[in-house]
Formats: structure tokens, C-alpha cells, sequence
């Protein structure tokens, strides 16, 4: 699987990540502390890249805190429901609320079951690591490089 399609500057940036990696005696790869913040596109900054992040958060605790209150009000109203779920898109990421009447869960230690009343439950979901675009090719490239260097 060729790699020709996959911009230059992932590319470049690759090779920083190669030459900057090391491993420890069980394989587990680590990068310098401040590797990402050394390498951010010249007009990204860092600062911005965390500000991004607090508002992410942000939507996420309000969607959490406003859905779940609703939800109170909705779930007393219609009492045939057991859930409910709301989510948001903010640009490539996602976050999805749900709010249940009830859930069962096991106390720790004993194993035994109890109900849990008015359980909220989040998710979050970015774009980054989705197999698609340049990622899936280049999974595809290093499936085939592990195909021709370990298959034999």
C-alpha cells in the first residue's frame, strides 16, 4: 500500500515521532513531554489547542448537567420510558448525554445487585483515530509491511 497520498507534513511529522521514540524493556514507547507542544503548525498554539479542550468540556458538563435535569421532568412525565439521550456536534468531535430512571449495579465486595436511581452516562467522541482518509491508509501500508517482514 503506497503512501504517496498521504500529505507531506504527516509524513515529516512521522519521521520527528521515529526519531524521538524510545522503548523500555516491555515495548511501551514513550515521546518527550513536550513533544506535541515542540511540534504544533507554526499559527496552532498551544494555549489555543487548550482552550479548545476547556470548551469542549465545558459543552460537555452543560449538556450533561442541562440533559440530565430535563430528562428528570421527562422520565416523570412518561412514565414508559426508562432513558433518555441528547447529544451535540462541536465541529469534528461529539459528546452523547443519556439519563436512565434505573440501572443495576453490584456492590463492590459482595457481589450483590442494587438499584441505582437516576444514573447520567456520557460519551465523547473526536474524529482523530477514526480508520478513514490518510489513517486507514496508513494502517493499510503497516498491515502490509507486517505481512512482508513477520508473515514469512
Amino acid at each position: 500500500m503506497s503512501l504517496d497520498k498521504v500529505p507531506a507534513h504527516v509524513k515529516e511529522l512521522a519521521q520527528k515521532i521515529t526519531d524521538a521514540l524510545t522503548y523500555d524493556a516491555d515495548g511501551a514507547g514513550t515521546l518527550p513531554e513536550t513533544f506535541f507542544a515542540d511540534n504544533l503548525p507554526e499559527d496552532v498554539s498551544l494555549e489555543s489547542i487548550k482552550r479548545g479542550q476547556e470548551v469542549e468540556q465545558d459543552f460537555t458538563d452543560a449538556l450533561v448537567l442541562g440533559h440530565g435535569n430535563r430528562s428528570r421532568q421527562h422520565l416523570a412525565d412518561h412514565k414508559d420510558l426508562d432513558r433518555t439521550s441528547a447529544g451535540l456536534t462541536m465541529g469534528h468531535n461529539s459528546v452523547r448525554a443519556s439519563y436512565d430512571r434505573q440501572i443495576t449495579v453490584r456492590v463492590p465486595g459482595t457481589g450483590e445487585e442494587k438499584p441505582k436511581y437516576g444514573h447520567a452516562s456520557v460519551k465523547f467522541e473526536t474524529s482523530a483515530g477514526q480508520k478513514r482518509g490518510n489513517l486507514k491508509k496508513i494502517m493499510d501500508h503497516l498491515n502490509q509491511g507486517g505481512i512482508e517482514q513477520f508473515g514469512k
